[in-house]
């Protein structure tokens, strides 16, 4: 067996993202968000000019604005305006977008609160969500809650949670004790391994 073929099989499976047929620009969508905040900031009745706002560029969508949010108070208050539009605006992506930002503040009882009321319409978050929750739970030293999470992710998308995720979730397991979960994770890894080969 070839070298490229065995590194082949130690590499976790990875999740591609489907590439959409026509990218938007990453600048128009900034502008969006940056306007959408200061609206959010500024008025108030925001909800008709966040309405004129996505009107004039409807290509985009609810969850590419709320990605690039930073703040917790105005990507809630921008969820709501969608959730409320009852257009199908508050999707799975949109969603996904809220728990990024939410785990960015480490808003842990609201992330509870919107996974669970995405299960209950059966709403599945993206990986790129599920890594933020990883991380954000792991960096608090809630393990076992970010080990529960990684198992979602391997059984929901069929793939591993990002390196970068999956390091934190090592990283807490090994800090907080946890060690025999961290080995059990690595004995498995190893046991596909020694199969494929």
């Amino acid at each position: 067996m070839s070298k490229k073929n065995l590194l082949s099989l130690i590499k976790p499976p990875s999740c591609k993202k489907p590439k959409s047929p026509s990218p938007l620009p990453q600048a128009r969508i900034r502008r969006l968000a940056e306007n959408i905040s200061e609206i959010l900031k500024t008025h108030q009745s925001w909800d008709e000019v966040l309405e004129t706002q996505f009107a004039q560029d409807p290509e985009i969508a609810v969850s590419d604005v709320l990605d690039r949010i930073r703040d917790v108070k105005l990507g809630l208050m921008l969820f709501i305006w969608a959730f409320r539009r009852n257009d199908g605006s508050a999707n799975a992506s949109t969603y996904s977008a809220l728990l990024k930002i939410l785990a960015r503040s480490s808003e842990f009882q609201e992330i509870e609160s919107v996974l669970k009321t995405m299960k209950s319409e059966n709403k599945t978050p993206s990986r790129e969500a599920f890594d933020a929750l990883i991380i954000a739970f792991s960096r608090a030293g809630s393990a076992e809650k970010a080990h529960e999470l990684y198992s979602v992710v391997k059984e929901t998308h069929r793939c591993l949670p990002s390196i970068i995720a999956s390091n934190s979730l090592l990283s807490a397991l090994i800090a907080y004790g946890q060690i025999h979960i961290a080995c059990q994770g690595q004995e498995r890894t190893w046991d596909k391994f020694r199969r494929a080969t």
